[in-house]
């Protein structure tokens, strides 16, 4: 983080009248001791780094709660083939046929299919909500994340890059720092200096920033999507003064990368949520494991979120409509409340219950009904 320095002309600024006022004073959620220990260490590092720095309390013009959310899909995810094993178990435990034959072993270290160790890294956040609602958004499109995903597909060699805490590259402007505060128990309020997460115009001051650093490089040398970079080619000593000339662009405009989110010179990697390689495009095995480990929905909230993240998967999918279409027609007769607010809705689906018929086990006189019918009839 303090390596991180800001990129000249790069900043942000709120497009927000100046006579509004806003809520200085918010419902802090409390934090376990783990967070609160994460916390502190991470605000020390960004007032060393010049990201925050203190603020009077009168000073401040909008306060934003602190929420501190878990980094999901950490790690490279399970092998393909575990993943196979793990649905053929699962369809088994619920009565069906197994969804993949002829599959190899299993290693011995997929045994027991343990699942991934808790997550204990989160990623700090402002909710500016109410600042976000009256800012003004400029559009920045970010291109088709599935050409990009094909134009780094079927060579030889991958390269794939990340940006070092991109956000922090921009800077806020001195007059909009009093209104990008946010408030540390023990510790008093603090204002960013530097572009935090959290703003609705954050990813367009970004892509603004990598385009006038690097835009007449995208596209042509390497694809890029929001800070997720990828360069492809066949040729070994053409890779080789590609990754130079990125290089030395990057260090020229000071931009930073993050060493451990890079790759160079390999045959697969994952690009924007997906795999890239000589073969195609093929579906990220973190998000892969993530489906594969969902417990099982309990009400209509987890439910929708399921579908959510396995509808990221729908352009590979044939059919994908018709396959989910018995999961989404759940929550077709739900009466959910309306022009009653976000967390009115929320509570509605807490509050329904999935029904047990979709996932139970079949009994043996359920042999030869298939899916469709087993749903019209629950």
């Amino acid at each position: 983080m303090s390596e991180v320095t800001v990129v000249e002309g790069a900043a942000h600024r709120l497009d927000i009248p100046r006579d509004k006022t806003f809520r200085t004073k918010v419902n802090q959620r409390p934090q376990s001791p783990p967070q609160k220990e994460f916390f502190n260490d991470v605000l020390d590092k960004m007032l060393s780094a010049g990201i925050v720095r203190p603020i009077a309390h009168q000073d401040v013009k909008c306060c934003g709660a602190t929420t501190l959310a878990k980094k999901a899909h950490e790690g490279s995810g399970r092998t393909l083939n575990t993943l196979k094993h793990q649905v053929n178990d699962q369809c088994v435990a619920a009565g069906f046929p197994t969804a993949f034959e002829g599959l190899p072993p299993r290693e011995e270290a997929d045994e027991e299919l343990n699942p991934s160790p808790p997550q204990t890294k989160w990623r700090v956040c402002q909710d500016f909500a109410e600042l976000n609602h009256v800012t003004k958004v400029p559009p920045m499109p970010q291109g088709d994340i599935r050409l990009k995903q094909q134009n780094l597909s079927g060579h030889r060699w991958i390269t794939v890059f990340d940006f070092a805490n991109g956000f922090y590259a921009c800077e806020i402007k001195p007059e909009d720092q009093p209104y990008v505060c946010f408030y540390v128990e023990g510790r008093g309020y603090f204002a960013y200096l530097r572009m935090p997460f959290g703003l609705t115009g954050a990813p367009s001051s970004f892509g603004e920033m990598t385009a006038k650093a690097l835009g007449d490089l995208i596209g042509t040398l390497f694809e890029l999507f929001v800070d997720d970079g990828g360069m492809a080619g066949d040729d070994f000593n053409t890779m080789l003064a590609n990754t130079r000339k990125l290089l030395e662009r990057i260090l020229a405009t000071g931009l930073s990368l993050s060493a451990s989110k890079s790759k160079f010179f390999v045959t697969e990697a994952t690009f924007a949520g997906g795999r890239v390689g000589p073969d195609g495009i093929k579906p990220d095995l973190m998000k892969l494991t993530a489906v594969a480990d969902w417990k099982t929905p309990a009400d209509l909230q987890n439910l929708g979120s399921f579908v959510g993240l396995a509808g990221y998967f729908r352009s590979l999918i044939k059919g994908y409509a018709s396959i989910v279409q018995p999961l989404t027609d759940l929550g077709r007769k739900l009466d959910l409340p309306k022009l009653t607010g976000k967390a009115a809705y929320t509570r509605a689906r807490h509050a329904q219950a999935v029904p047990k018929e979709y996932f139970c086990s079949a009994s043996p006189s359920d042999e030869g009904t298939n899916w469709e019918q087993k749903r019209k009839g629950s």
